[in-house]
């Protein structure tokens, strides 16, 4: 995804993804939730603006339709 960048973590289930929008990210995960039923955390809980707290324990499958309701999102 073009406005997405990501260090690639190792042995742990969550990211904190870099999404270069043009909103805060808080509104971002807001509208997010709403529209696409997709919850990500705004890294402003962790002090990080621009970037989303990612989890992914879960199955690949609901975590592959959830990245792509993202990509829809964006």
């Amino acid at each position: 995804e073009e406005l997405v960048s990501l260090v690639y973590p190792e042995y742990v289930s969550t990211s904190f993804v870099k999404i270069d929008i043009p909103i805060s990210i808080r509104e971002f995960c807001i509208d997010l939730l709403q529209k696409e039923g997709v919850l990500l955390v705004p890294g402003t809980a962790y002090e990080i603006e621009g970037h989303v707290r990612l989890g992914y324990c879960c199955s690949p499958e609901i975590l592959v339709e959830g990245l792509k309701r993202i990509s829809r999102y964006l």
